[in-house]
């Protein structure tokens, strides 16, 4: 199999994605492309406001998978989880949302600073806070409680065995458990 992309490391400049003489792939420019760590599955985060999850060989499955719909802007990033069984995705409408791999609708949308997980399956959380959430409140008490990011959500990652969401926001990184 065949796969022609930029040679840049996370990004992929480039409206189409070629696998074989017989398979294109049109979709609109992809912002964000990475594998499962199985290499089962490929990951795709497209200014069209989806992500995609496509099962690997291309060429097999004919790009049969999961269709991440829910954000409002393009979607900038998309990462796995350890396990491979939750999918993170930002956007440029100032959210971050968790997706189960094989589940087309959202489990959760980090919008605020403060973040109380809105469960969008009827899942609820763990709570958490963001890194700065503390620091927030004490600076100004007319700041509302629990603001809403004040720039896109540029980036998300699982961390330490997928315990800790990270998001970055602006040049601010946000810490949820």
């Amino acid at each position: 199999m065949q796969v022609l992309i930029s040679h840049a490391a996370h990004y992929v400049p480039t409206s189409w994605l070629f696998v074989s003489s017989a398979l294109f792939l049109c979709q609109p420019v992809n912002f964000a492309i990475s594998h499962a760590g199985d290499a089962t599955r490929l990951l795709t985060a497209s200014a069209d406001r989806t992500a995609r999850c496509m099962r690997l060989p291309l060429w097999k499955h004919q790009g049969k998978g999961t269709g991440f719909v829910g954000h409002c802007g393009a979607v900038t990033d998309a990462c796995w989880s350890h396990d491979g069984a939750y999918v993170l995705t930002t956007a440029g409408d100032r959210s971050a949302r968790m997706w189960g791999s094989a589940q087309a609708s959202p489990l959760l949308a980090f919008t605020h600073v403060q973040h109380q997980a809105s469960s969008m399956a009827g899942r609820s959380s763990s709570g958490g806070g963001a890194i700065e959430s503390a620091q927030v409140s004490k600076r100004s008490s007319k700041a509302p409680a629990n603001a809403h990011y004040v720039g896109d959500v540029t980036a998300a990652r699982y961390f330490y065995l997928d315990q800790f969401v990270l998001l970055l926001v602006g040049n601010k990184l946000h810490l949820y458990r």
